[in-house]
């Protein structure tokens, strides 16, 4: 998994880390939309079942002005009401009709399983209204029969309101839906009223059934005028006290006392026309008092379906403002953190060797900091790398003055090798003029004479040949100085790359390659630490050997001095010639001896002087390639001085 990981862009890991809290934000922002947008459906439905309320309560009213005008009609044998009755009629076929339209074209929940089946049973009795109608009309059906028909039709009717109230949730519409239920029974229940009256006020008669049923309309209308007060609000509440207590309240209620009072014995002696007409009066007063209840009703559910809908529209604007908003802020961060990340990598990766170029520190957060870490990183890089290239240079300086010197060194070797060679011709040649002396003396007189002549030049060779191994001996000691000097130098050297080293391991992963360099540097050094190792030990065994060869020289100029000395007695003691002559030769062949030593030492000296010339040769080549290497990086001219001072010091 972090191996995956390790493969993913940064940007894609912001995104990634980023994605869960936006899914989780749209998650919750969807939710939201669709609860509200599910609360505006809600009040929409609430909407509707109120005006559905609405069409029921004026279904209601146009039953009750006809069922009162049908008792009226029925109880006068068809006088009464002959002409108001079908236009009536009419009215109640115009609200009957738009209460169908709208039930028919209205949507039903679940939970309006209730209000669906009252409003059928409704529809299902109001199928037979035409035929009742007519049967009123033929003088059919009594009137007790007519009104049980019209009052069981608007009790289904109301009873969709009292349904109403178990589908909804919101309490002030359930608490005005009691209210408007409670309204329409005392409607109700004054219409009932008002058709019983009628009929016993038109036949001066009240039957027991219609006495009781009239004392139990008075009691349970008080009932719902204590509920209606409980549930409406104040100015409904004021509004039908006023209608309860007027005058014409109090008229119908003198007259209802009266068939009270009288009960079944009749003879009322009241007017039935003035009755109906006063009584629909005051039930009209209802009706005003219902449409203000409908009103507040329908206002109250239209303000909570705007108020679902502004909420929905709000949230929705505040959802997808945070998500815009969070979306811009979570890409603003992102490029606020990989952008400057990028072009810091990619100055990074096309740098090369340059090391004077810096990263952009923008800010103080963790990447610039990171960034200010690298930069100093990059300054002590820069100031190693100038101090070994420095190194490189001087050890570069070092070797080829040391090949210059070994090659002067090779010269004078050939040089006093050539020496030695004339110096053994001259003493072969001295050596066959002895031999010749000893034949005869007078040969022997000139031979020696001339013997002493060779001496004294052979004395004068012999110096030069001390000289000049003096010089080698001096040369020698330059060579094992400078040699000294290489040492230091691979020493110092092997020094810097381990600083270096060091200092690329902290570096991490932008130091390893320069790892490799400091490496190689110290691979280089310790090389020329070895081959100056074994230089010294050629120049000690040169030395030694030059040594040697001096005191052969030295031997040899005084052996030559001796054989002067006896040259100029050979000419007084001619006598002592053959014994004379005899030590001459012997000691000549000891001086040939150690001249041919000599020129053996000589070479060997040659060859050891060529073997450093090599090594110096070597050493000058991995010099150079060593300061090529170091100069593929470039640093400022500043950090070149200083380190150059502190390379002097």
């Amino acid at each position: 998994m972090l191996q995956a990981l390790h493969r993913v862009s940064l940007g894609r890991k912001f995104v990634l880390v980023l994605a869960l809290p936006l899914i989780a934000m749209a998650w919750l922002a969807v939710s939201g939309i669709l609860e509200r947008k599910s609360l505006v459906s809600e009040m929409n439905h609430l909407q509707e079942m109120t005006v559905l309320s609405q069409y029921a309560g004026d279904l209601v009213h146009e039953l009750q002005r006809e069922r009162g005008m049908t008792a009226a009609f029925l109880g006068s044998k068809g006088q009464n009401f002959r002409a108001e009755l079908p236009n009536q009629r009419r009215k109640t076929d115009e609200r009957l009709d738009e209460f169908n339209t709208y039930t028919t074209s209205l949507t039903y929940s679940e939970d309006d399983a209730a209000v669906q089946a009252q409003v059928n049973q409704a529809n299902n009795l109001l199928k037979e209204l035409t035929t009742h109608r007519q049967r009123v009309d033929h003088q059919e059906i009594p009137g007790e029969q007519s009104n049980a028909y019209y009052t069981n039709i608007n009790n289904f009717l109301i009873s969709t309101v009292s349904q109403l109230t178990f589908s909804v949730e919101q309490g002030e519409v359930i608490r005005q839906l009691n209210a408007y239920y409670n309204l329409l029974n005392i409607k109700e229940l004054a219409g009932i009223e008002r058709a019983m009256l009628t009929t016993a006020f038109s036949t001066n008669t009240l039957s027991p059934a219609m006495y009781t049923n009239l004392l139990s309309l008075t009691g349970r209308s008080s009932v719902y005028i204590n509920s209606f007060n409980s549930f409406s609000n104040e100015a409904i509440q004021n509004e039908l006290a006023e209608v309860l207590a007027s005058d014409l309240a109090s008229n119908l209620a003198d007259m209802r006392s009266i068939a009270i009072e009288r009960g079944t014995r009749g003879a009322f002696n009241l007017d039935h026309q003035q009755w109906f007409e006063q009584q629909t009066r005051l039930i009209d007063q209802l009706a005003a008092v219902g449409d203000s209840a409908i009103t507040v009703l329908l206002d109250t559910a239209q303000n909570l379906r705007d108020e679902a809908i502004s909420e929905l529209v709000y949230y929705l604007v505040l959802s997808l403002a945070a998500a815009l908003l969070a979306i811009l802020l979570a890409v603003f961060i992102v490029r606020s953190i990989a952008r400057p990340l990028n072009v810091a990598l990619e100055n990074i990766q096309t740098r090369g060797g340059d090391l004077t170029q810096r990263l952009a520190v923008p800010g103080s957060d963790e990447l610039s900091q990171l960034y200010l870490a690298f930069n100093e990183s990059t300054i002590k890089t820069e100031e190693l790398v100038a101090s070994i290239k420095q190194g490189a240079l001087s050890v570069e300086l070092a070797s080829k003055e040391i090949a210059k010197g070994n090659a002067d060194l090779a010269q004078r070797t050939e040089e006093q090798s050539a020496s030695l060679v004339e110096t053994a011709s001259s003493m072969e040649q001295i050596t066959a003029t002895v031999k010749q002396s000893a034949d005869t003396a007078q040969q022997a007189r000139r031979s020696t004479q001339d013997m002493a002549d060779q001496a004294n030049e052979a004395n004068d060779i012999a110096d030069r040949a001390r000289l000049a191994m003096k010089q080698i001996e001096e040369a020698n000691q330059k060579v094992t100085a400078i040699v000294e000097a290489i040492d230091n130098i691979a020493f110092q050297t092997n020094i810097l790359a381990l600083n270096a080293s060091v200092e690329a391991a902290r570096a991490g992963e932008q130091g390893r390659g320069f790892a490799v360099v400091a490496s190689e540097v110290r691979n280089l050094a310790s090389r020329s630490a070895e081959e100056a190792k074994q230089i010294r030990k050629l120049i000690e065994n040169n030395v030694e050997s030059i040594k040697e060869g001096g005191n052969l020289v030295t031997s040899t100029s005084e052996t030559l001095k001796a054989i002067a000395e006896r040259a100029q007695h050979t000419a007084a003691l001619v006598s002592e010639i053959s014994s004379a002559t005899s030590e001459q030769s012997s000691g000549i062949e000891q001086i040939n001896q150690a001249l041919t030593q000599l020129e053996e030492v000589t070479q060997q000296n040659a060859a050891l002087v060529e073997q450093v010339a090599t090594a110096s040769r070597s050493l000058d080549d991995q010099a150079g390639d060593m300061a090529d290497m170091v100069g593929r990086f470039k640093v400022s001219e500043e950090d070149n001085s200083i380190a150059l001072a502190h390379y002097a010091y």
